[in-house]
């Protein structure tokens, strides 16, 4: 029976763990340090599966011990963003969280697929991948595959089109620095470059970068539906070994020219987690934009740890 943990029982982690039991994907064990929070949210994710007649185990609990025999662990605790913040700033105190986190996952289920969800998600997922001491291949963030979502969004809404046929790519980071791919994003096959002015274009680019912080200001927290959502069908394709492709922040080793940089890139998803990066091909507009979201990583990274673990990284 596939198993899956989720660390941090807020507005996030029980949305994706009523995801992951809705599309009836694995028994769920949710760890919080809120003892009271994470048995109340456990019991009506289990009232919720009774409801609908699936039959899935919701185990509430505050000791990583039992995350143990997990095919997949997923990060959402940590300090959310408040308005007027920016992700970049939740390092100073997200940073230690996962780790010590990451290195109980490295203890109790060694063999897991990490999902880093908790920003700043591109910094956090290098933090992961160095307290875990894991595979590259097995630990991936969660940040442009929403961002994608919204530009997707943002262009059928433009256009006057059904969601449903559009397709959009976000890269690079999750925040200011991300990078609109436009040539790669279509409307019923049909490149979107071909269908929108510069004008367009930029309008849907500075839309997309501010969609987090509007959802804050309006609601005063972030986003949680979508990310719901988006992380259930990363699990999917883990624990079912679909190879489908999703953008995620990825530790790269050579592709892009980048080595040792948590960027996010378009990536088959499947059993062993990223089980290939894919490398389209850049323009050079395209490529000075990775460049300066890959910058804007590290620096971030760099805030947060010591020089020597800092010493994989490697600019193009």
């Amino acid at each position: 029976m596939p198993l899956v943990t989720i660390v941090g029982s807020g507005r996030v982690g029980t949305e994706i763990a009523k995801h992951i039991l809705i599309n009836d994907l694995a028994d769920v064990v949710l760890i919080d340090i809120d003892p009271n929070k994470v048995r109340g949210e456990a019991l009506d994710l289990t009232h919720m599966v009774a409801m609908l007649g699936i039959d899935r185990d919701v185990k509430p609990s505050t000791d990583y011990r039992d995350m143990s025999g997990s095919d997949v662990v997923v990060i959402s605790a940590g300090i959310p963003r408040s308005p007027g913040m920016t992700r970049e700033q939740l390092i100073y105190s997200n940073a230690g969280i996962v780790y010590n986190i990451c290195k109980s996952i490295s203890e109790y289920c060694p063999k897991a697929v990490v999902i880093i969800v908790t920003n700043p998600v591109d910094a956090l997922t290098f933090i992961a991948w160095k307290a875990t001491g894991f595979e590259r291949e097995r630990v991936m963030g969660f940040g442009s595959m929403l961002d994608s979502a919204r530009m997707r969004s943002v262009i059928a809404k433009k256009l006057g089109v059904r969601v449903s046929k559009v397709s959009a790519l976000v890269m690079g980071e999750h925040g200011e620095a991300m990078v609109c791919m436009f040539r790669y994003s279509y409307v019923d096959g049909t490149p979107v470059i071909a269908l929108l002015s510069s004008e367009d274009m930029e309008e849907i680019r500075r839309t997309v970068r501010g969609l987090g912080a509007e959802i804050i200001r309006l609601r005063g927290y972030s986003s949680t539906h979508a990310p719901g959502v988006g992380v259930a069908m990363l699990v999917r394709a883990v624990l079912r070994d679909e190879k489908r492709v999703y953008p995620v922040t990825a530790i790269l080793d050579g592709e892009y020219g980048y080595r040792g940089i948590p960027l996010a890139v378009p990536a088959v998803i499947g059993r062993r987690g990223i089980e290939k990066i894919i490398e389209l091909e850049l323009t050079d507009d395209e490529r000075k934009e990775l460049e300066q979201a890959a910058k804007k990583i590290v620096e971030t990274i760099k805030q947060a740890l010591p020089p020597e673990l800092c010493a994989d990284i490697a600019l193009a």
